[in-house]
């Protein structure tokens, strides 16, 4: 074979080589996406979510209706009315003692999915005028109580904002706190809650819903710390409930402030 004709081959066989090279590389390019865009699919499919609030989503509390009750109490209390009047009676009759007394109130929602999704909710507050104002919730499916706080394993969580005691201002807004200590002044303050607690990091915590109907009570209550609570006398509480399948928290949190 004379030099022309080795250029020639060598050319062609370099030429096949590339070919092929390339082939292999878009090959696996495209394999490659086709894959992320499938998990793509699983992780940001719209997913259709159903939102039903019991008893409408906005959220109150008086202290002329409720006493100071523990947690431990208002579970009871919640517990052998339900298991008493089923999960369709009304839920302000699940709070009602025997001696006829309402220690919590109670707010129910449910969430549907038709994939399995992350879920976040926020208890916007509105006014809160108690000292002593918590929750809990009941993952009424599940029937279990969740964890507000892993960092001290409680199952109650205090409402963040408070109104500022002997406090005096200059304007004519009003004076709030909140659980950091941080004060705000306004006529019509917000600060949020998250309703399933907040991870170890302060973060809040999400739940896990499948394609089934997932009910929640959430369980408001003056909590009982075994002193004079006639500070909370003629209270009141206003929030809202806002439930979301997010991916974004923190635009979320941002847009509910």
């Amino acid at each position: 074979m004379d030099k022309k004709s080795r250029d020639i081959f060598y050319g062609v066989v370099l030429v096949a080589t590339l070919i092929v090279a390339i082939i292999g590389t878009s090959m696996a390019y495209f394999t490659y996406f086709a894959s992320s865009d499938d998990d793509s699919i699983k992780a940001h499919a719209a997913a259709i979510v159903n939102i039903e609030y019991s008893d409408g989503n906005q959220v109150t509390a008086q202290a002329d209706k409720l006493i100071p009750a523990s947690l431990d109490v208002v579970k009871k209390v919640y517990e052998k009315n339900i298991a008493t009047l089923g999960l369709d009676a009304p839920t302000q009759n699940a709070c009602i003692d025997s001696n006829d007394k309402q220690v919590c109130s109670v707010y129910r929602f449910s969430v549907h999915s038709d994939v399995d999704s992350e879920m976040y909710a926020l208890l916007n507050n509105e006014k809160n005028e108690f000292t002593y104002l918590a929750y809990a919730v009941k993952d009424v499916t599940n029937n279990k109580w969740l964890k507000m706080n892993p960092n001290n394993n409680s199952d109650e969580q205090f409402i963040k904002m408070t109104k500022c005691s002997n406090e005096n201002t200059k304007t004519n807004d009003d004076c709030y706190k909140t659980s950091d200590g941080k004060k705000i002044y306004s006529t019509n303050p917000q600060a949020n809650n998250s309703i399933f607690g907040y991870d170890a990091s302060g973060k809040p915590q999400k739940q896990v819903i499948s394609t089934t109907d997932h009910v929640y009570d959430l369980v408001l209550f003056i909590y009982e710390n075994n002193k004079e609570q006639n500070v909370d006398q003629k209270k009141n509480y206003l929030g809202t409930i806002n439930v979301e399948v997010t991916n974004d928290i923190d635009a979320f949190i941002a847009g509910n402030r």
